[in-house]
């Protein structure tokens, strides 16, 4: 019966390949494991089993530097790696070392198990230590083309920092040595239909694959060397190697304006394109790429179907806004007070300003609909809702694509709403709402009153009416209802006929001290000084 060796940091998994893999169908009677390249140096030298399934990397010692010391004692043992690194560094350090295989993590404990079967049949059948080499040299070529996906991605999304790959990493890779001299990025926004056409994750993982197709067909035809890397969420991200600065922009620019016309007519989704710097040096790849994000966050603004640029949005980054905010400060408060001619007015110089400064379109349509928004949160009572013709959307603005149509549809909606505005004041005053408050406080101003709950009975909300009754009464109501119970205790003080606490419960106010404090800030004298003559009627 033979013996094995499985090493591994994660615990999980060496008791999961003691646990699955069918050992006896292997002739192994004894599986021994360790957790890290020393321990399982010592157990080697100490057991030396017939096979070793390890890591790569492990503390203390990692799994290539296991297989190095067992090489020097034995030439012959099929080592095999089970490892979640794809760097090249590591699979030619394996390939030195002569292992029998080299896994990718995840790998399933059938594939695991088919390799340990393959190789104790080599084992049986006392093949030579070239054809251990012949296949495992196959199966790396097998892997290139995803192994060349993981360099060029790791490539734009992390650079790469020390020395240049070598010309044996570019030849391994199957990459000629202009990929390292000068490359844009591309990310390209896929965005998902809404009407059922991809209902399934199956149907919108087709569409991206499609995508993919077109690309290299593209590429292909305009002859423009272009490397599809992988799709992260629905963003695909391209890398257009080429040495020549301008060449290169040119034909990011054709690239994504062909497939955006091909992707469209052919697939009917809608996509935006965002082109990042040209970069000479592939250690800073991940600039372009990092412009290509911003340049299509900035682009969606703008609607679908586009392609953004790095020049583009740095433009647009650096903008400043030379309309002031505190304008649109006064123009709110200017409606809130119907005062129709001042707020016209304001809205004018606020338009003449963003004319004047010549703003990139998404900060006109941000503008005006945050405004719009803070318009009907504050300004208009909840149970009346805008009249019919009053409905400028935050769909209307932002599928706008013209500065100047969309300030003058704020205009309009301006005027409308300072219309209705009015309509609305006018209704109120001629419900007699205020004259209802004034009636409900001279038969309820000895108790506790609530002006939330007297809005909730007239039906309107509360900031409304209190807008109402301060623009009727010329003061707010609690200054109203105060002065009107510090009346009645004058009255009733100037009886002689009541104790100071009597006269504030009877005006409304349980706490006596509380009471004397509100009428002597009102009078200038204390209920009792008001009640000996001391103090003025």
């Amino acid at each position: 019966m033979r013996k094995i060796l499985i090493v591994d940091d994660e615990f999980h998994v060496t008791e999961g390949l003691k646990a699955m893999i069918q050992w006896e169908r292997l002739s192994v009677g004894q599986v021994f494991t360790a957790s890290d390249g020393l321990e399982a140096w010592e157990l080697y030298q100490k057991e030396r089993p017939d096979l070793v399934l390890t890591d790569v990397y492990m503390p203390k010692m990692n799994g290539l530097q296991l297989a190095s010391k067992i090489r020097e004692i034995d030439t012959d043992v099929p080592i095999l790696i089970l490892s979640g690194f794809d760097e090249f560094e590591y699979a030619r350090g394996a390939l030195h070392l002569q292992v029998a295989k080299y896994m990718l993590k995840p790998a399933v404990f059938t594939e695991i198990q088919e390799a340990l079967e393959e190789t104790v049949a080599e084992l049986d059948a006392a093949s030579e230590r070239s054809a251990y080499m012949d296949q495992f040299v196959e199966q790396m070529k097998r892997n290139v083309p995803i192994l060349r996906e993981q360099f060029l991605f790791d490539l734009v999304t992390r650079g790469r920092s020390g020395t240049e790959p070598d010309a044996g990493v570019l030849a391994f890779y199957e990459l000629d040595r202009a990929v390292l001299t000068g490359a844009i990025a591309l990310s390209i926004a896929l965005y998902r239909p809404i009407h059922g056409r991809a209902a399934t994750e199956k149907d919108w993982q087709l569409f991206k694959y499609s995508t993919v197709n077109i690309i290299e067909e593209l590429s292909g035809q305009l002859n423009i060397l272009a490397f599809t890397l992988r799709y992260v969420e629905d963003r695909l991200i391209l890398l257009l190697p080429n040495a020549d600065s301008s060449q290169a922009l040119s034909d990011a620019r054709r690239l994504g304006e062909e497939l955006i016309r091909q992707v469209t007519s052919k697939l009917a989704i809608d996509l935006n394109v965002g082109i990042g710097r040209w970069i000479g040096h592939a250690s800073d790849y991940p600039l372009s790429y990092e412009d290509s994000l911003e340049s299509l966050k900035w682009i969606e603004y703008e609607g679908s179907n586009k392609i953004g640029t790095a020049e583009q949005f740095k433009r647009v980054q650096n903008y400043v806004p030379d309309y002031s905010l505190e304008r649109v400060k006064l123009l709110v408060d200017y409606i809130r007070n119907h005062e129709s001619q001042e707020a016209m007015q304001m809205w004018s110089l606020i338009e003449a300003d963003v004319l004047q400064s010549e703003p990139p379109l998404f900060y006109v349509q941000n503008l005006c609909v945050s405004l719009i928004s803070r318009m009907m949160l504050e300004l208009l009572p909840e149970e009346h809702p805008l009249p019919a013709n009053l409905h400028v959307t935050v769909q209307d603005i932002y599928h706008t694509r013209a500065c100047e149509t969309i300030l003058s549809a704020v205009r309009e909606l301006l005027r409308e709403l300072l219309h209705a505005m009015q309509h609305q004041y006018n209704a109120y005053r001629q419900d007699g709402y205020i004259h209802k408050i004034s009636e409900y406080v001279e038969k309820h101003y000895q108790e506790n009153i609530s002006f939330a709950d007297l809005a909730k009975q007239l039906h309107v909300t509360r900031n409304y009416l209190s807008f109402l009754f301060k623009k009727e009464k010329g003061v707010s109501f609690m200054t109203y209802l105060t002065a009107y119970r510090i009346q009645k205790a004058k009255e009733l003080l100037r009886t002689r006929q009541h104790l100071v606490y009597e006269v504030a419960e009877k005006v409304g106010y349980s706490d006596p001290a509380y009471f004397s404090r509100v009428f002597k800030s009102a009078t200038g004298t204390t209920p009792a000084e008001y009640a000996m003559g001391l103090g003025t009627v």
